[in-house]
């Protein structure tokens, strides 16, 4: 039965992730079609942080025991489909949004398991 919990939490998280991006590049980058520019950045910062840490909060909140662990599965996963779609060029977004994926989404996921596992709820 652990395993299954285990496995429902890694997937939940990596759907808030896979459905929050989504949403985000589609509003963002494919309905507007314009330049990047500080504001569009910065924007993309704040809205990867929030997604991440969605993203670990609910998979530690599934997970129950060993959060840190599904969070870095998770974030293990994320970096993995990033990196592929950086490799193929297939995504719509532009190559420095998936760049920041790699240094703003993932800590944050990390940070909510670390922040779970000190007992911050």
């Amino acid at each position: 039965m652990k395993i299954i919990r285990s496995i429902a939490s890694v997937l939940a998280g990596y759907l808030v992730f896979a459905l929050g991006s989504s949403a985000f590049v589609y509003v963002w980058f494919i309905q507007r079609r314009s330049a990047a520019g500080v504001a569009s950045i910065l924007l993309s910062v704040i809205c990867l942080a929030a997604i991440g840490f969605a993203c670990g909060y609910v998979t530690s909140l599934l997970a129950g025991r060993r959060s840190l662990l599904h969070c870095g599965i998770v974030a293990a996963l994320v970096v993995l489909v990033t990196l592929g779609n950086l490799l193929m060029g297939v995504a719509a977004e532009p190559v420095w949004y998936k760049t920041l994926a790699f240094v703003v989404l993932v800590p944050a996921l990390l940070l909510r398991a670390y922040l779970k596992r000190g007992g911050v709820q």
